[in-house]
């Protein structure tokens, strides 16, 4: 298969990760969602140390934005 598709960025502001932060530790509340807040403030964490480690006040995503595909023979 051969892919045409765009790299694009996404830039995460760093409110957008506080209010992701409050969100996650109310609902760590939950037993049944501990595990998964857990991840997610990890993740949240690791966002802030890149932003400082590149001193940035975002945090960058990356993703393909797909146009078109061609399934290619099976030689």
């Amino acid at each position: 298969m051969a892919v045409t598709s765009i790299l694009k960025e996404y830039h995460l502001s760093s409110e957008s990760i506080n209010e992701m932060e409050v969100e996650d530790k109310e609902l760590e509340q939950d037993k049944e969602m501990a595990e998964m807040c857990a991840t997610e403030l990890s993740n949240i964490s690791d966002m802030r140390n890149w932003m400082k480690a590149h001193d940035k006040d975002y945090y960058v995503l990356c993703y393909m934005d797909g146009l078109s595909y061609n399934i290619l023979d099976k030689r």
